[in-house]
């Protein structure tokens, strides 16, 4: 029986944060996908810091700011003690990016939500909605917003693939945006907001 756990990220879950990025970063290449740029975050000092200073921080419950929490997964019946692997993490806010449209409404929005590789296909993204729509529930939001990315100037096949699986899981498309705010265009990386209402 495999079973996914949340829990509130500390300090020390830094090194595997990054350990995560990277991993993607390297996944990406395989797909000729720039999203994330080609140097690994642990050889990206600036980088490496921001990611592990996000570790830890925050308190959605108590005090409303956005907080960071690493999922773990286990496998084996439940009454067997067994060995947690981290598998990801999502950060979850009140707050949305700048460059996506506010909304009147009660809501959080899922800043990032990133697994290893070689965990994808085991429910983690299914988990992550149904752990997002308890902190809504405790938060009284009506909606749960994100943003995914799309491409350049259409939709590529990576970026059909990235918000379908958002769609599968409830959400409905909202706009696209770059990442500066504007409509997407031949130069600029787009991301397709998604929202789903509770």
């Amino acid at each position: 029986m495999t079973r996914i756990v949340f829990r509130p990220s500390v300090r020390s879950d830094g090194d595997t944060i990054i350990s995560i990025m990277d991993a993607n970063i390297v996944w990406f290449r395989e797909i000729g996908s720039v999203q994330w740029g080609l140097k690994l975050f642990s050889e990206n000092p600036k980088m490496a810091a921001y990611w592990k200073a996000r570790a830890g921080v925050g308190d959605l419950l108590q005090k409303g700011k956005a907080q960071m929490f690493v999922i773990e997964i286990t496998d084996g019946p439940e009454r067997i003690a067994t060995t947690k692997k981290v598998a990801g993490f999502y950060i979850v806010g009140k707050r949305c990016p700048m460059y996506v449209p506010k909304t009147d409404e009660p809501s959080l929005y899922i800043h990032n939500a990133v697994v290893y590789p070689a965990m994808r296909g085991r429910g983690i993204g299914a988990a992550i909605v149904n752990h997002a729509k308890e902190l809504a529930r405790k938060t009284e939001a009506t909606v749960i917003r994100l943003d995914t990315y799309g491409g350049r100037l259409g939709t590529t096949a990576e970026g059909s693939k990235l918000i379908n699986a958002w769609v599968k899981l409830g959400f409905h498309k909202s706009a696209q945006v770059t990442r500066n705010g504007g409509q997407p265009n031949d130069r600029e990386p787009w991301s397709q907001i998604l929202a789903l209402y509770l």
